[in-house]
């Protein structure tokens, strides 16, 4: 059944240590890739935010952007901002729509027609794929979170002059009017 092999010769030999090392040398790559994908996946989120971070990461952001600003305008020293929001940011995705419609007429024996509709509609989320993304859904738009409210507490706020361009600075940072937006002077350290 089995057959001796022929003795190799001194080049054959080294040619088949060659490649057994070769081949030693792929399992290894490919089982080091295997244990060190896990790893780079684990540093992507895992999941998406729920809407409650998402509103609590845009008013974050949108305090921080304030008081960024904010801190610059003259005579206002220190700074803090709390902006509320109505809604959190939102996205809307295409969809690919499909709807039937079929009629159909009986006629009974009695002289009595009968017409009778039925409809059918289906919707599913487009995909774009993509070889180096992944598939992804189609965005179509994105809304900007909605700002209801502003409060400002800065260290000039108790001068009228600065309260007014904390104030216009917020109408025209935030988009909103007077009515939403509060600001008050901050509490001295030596008080």
């Amino acid at each position: 059944m089995f057959e001796a092999l022929p003795p190799l010769s001194e080049k054959q030999r080294k040619n088949l240590i060659l490649l057994v090392v070769i081949f030693c040398l792929g399992v290894t790559a490919l089982g080091i890739s295997y244990v060190l994908a896990p790893l780079s996946s684990a540093s992507q989120p895992k999941r998406d935010l729920t809407a409650e971070e998402s509103v609590q990461q845009a008013e974050r952001r949108l305090s921080q952007l304030g008081q960024d600003i904010l801190s610059k305008v003259d005579g206002v020293g220190r700074v803090a901002v709390q902006v509320t929001l109505a809604t959190g940011p939102t996205t809307e995705y295409a969809r690919n729509e499909f709807s039937t419609e079929r009629e159909t007429e009986e006629r009974a024996e009695s002289g009595i027609t009968r017409k009778i509709t039925e409809g059918n509609e289906n919707a599913q989320l487009a995909i774009a794929r993509s070889g180096s993304i992944g598939d992804r859904p189609v965005v179509t738009k994105i809304r900007q979170p909605e700002v209801s409210g502003v409060l400002v507490v800065a260290e000039g706020a108790e001068h009228p002059e600065v309260r007014d361009r904390l104030y216009e600075a917020c109408k025209v940072l935030y988009g909103l009017t007077a009515d939403r937006i509060s600001v008050l002077p901050m509490k001295r350290s030596g008080r």
